[in-house]
């Protein structure tokens, strides 16, 4: 994991015995106006696929583990 200039971190996890290609995945999160946004990217028969973003926010509900 990498802690980039701007305050993001990012971070690379090999794969192996992917059926469709995919052999490493590259992940890039920033806290911003209280929200943890993340871009996601695979490495797919050589090339990052284009990035996928999520943000994820503060709940006050009540989590349950099962």
């Amino acid at each position: 994991m990498e802690v980039l200039p701007n305050g993001a971190f990012e971070a690379y996890e090999d794969v192996t015995g992917n059926k469709d290609g995919i052999t490493k995945v590259k992940s890039t999160s920033q806290f911003v106006d209280g929200e943890f946004k993340v871009s996601t990217q695979y490495l797919k028969n050589g090339e990052w696929t284009a990035p996928e973003s999520r943000s994820y926010q503060r709940s006050d509900q009540l989590v349950k583990f099962k």
